[in-house]
């Protein structure tokens, strides 16, 4: 099953799965809390508790922007990716903005 880490510097704040439709989210409450003290801005990811849902809590738009032609290039998104496809991908360029990126690992 592929999973998708949020990070923030070496922390991991959280993982994302996608089984049946449905996306998984589970969150390390001890990591965002010592995130936070590292100055974690929690506005950019504000989730603090495990969810099941068939959407996401939080807009794909805000981290992947359509408009952004060359990430949609770098990550080689399609038309027919799924939103957890599309993240996945995105995650397995490792981008890091100021300590917060996704990854695979």
């Amino acid at each position: 099953m592929k999973k998708i880490f949020v990070k923030y510097k070496d922390i991991t704040l959280g993982e994302l799965t996608f089984n049946n439709g449905l996306f998984n989210y589970e969150v390390n409450i001890k990591n965002v809390e010592k995130a936070q003290v590292m100055g974690y801005p929690v506005m950019l990811f504000n989730i603090n508790k495990n969810f099941i849902s068939a959407t996401l809590p939080f807009s794909l738009e805000d981290l992947i922007p359509n408009e952004n032609t060359i990430l949609y290039k770098q990550a080689c998104i399609t038309q027919k990716d799924d939103n957890f496809e599309k993240l996945y991908k995105v995650a397995l360029l490792n981008l890091d903005d100021n300590g917060f990126y996704i990854s695979t690992i």
